[in-house]
């Protein structure tokens, strides 16, 4: 049984006490958006423009082994940073069976498969982001959860 210190349990127990009136508290609505706003467009041709570059330049930067890393020269790969970038592909519609990236998403999807610690569950490359380890393994998990969603229960294996 994992140790904690003395002080976590009060802790856990002020932090509870203090939300339950916020989370009894009755919700509201979002308003309604304004004429000018529920009048723009969602996207323009420069705008998706802008994003098929900046996803063509994330795509260029993969690195051989599927992960990304950060810099020039990149550091090894980070399981945040490849998380990061399969959701950036995922957000484009592509997914690892169709799109115009969707070989570079398998890629990133197989680099995270191939680092996450069997026992445990853990996904953690050889660099880890300054934000730390949790970041990267929930950057990573969210990735492999968001992939996964893009199939039907009969495809989703990755291969």
């Amino acid at each position: 049984m994992r140790a904690y210190p003395g002080w976590t349990l009060p802790a856990l127990a002020a932090g509870a006490a203090l939300a339950r009136p916020l989370l009894a508290a009755p919700t509201r609505a979002a308003p309604a958006p304004s004429s000018e706003e529920a009048a723009a467009p969602e996207t323009t041709e420069a705008s998706r423009a802008a994003v098929s570059k900046a996803i063509d330049w994330l795509v260029a930067t993969q690195l051989p082994d599927g992960g990304w890393g950060c810099g020039d020269p990149p550091t090894p790969p980070s399981s945040g940073l490849t998380g990061m970038a399969c959701m950036t592909i995922l957000s484009e519609g592509t997914t690892p069976r169709r799109g115009r990236h969707a070989r570079e998403l398998r890629l990133g999807i197989r680099y995270l498969l191939s680092i996450a610690d069997p026992v445990t569950g853990r996904i953690q490359g050889p660099f880890i982001a300054e934000l730390g380890a949790i970041y990267d393994h929930a950057m990573a998990a969210l990735a492999l959860t968001m992939a996964y969603g893009t199939d039907t229960p009969e495809q989703r294996e990755i291969r």
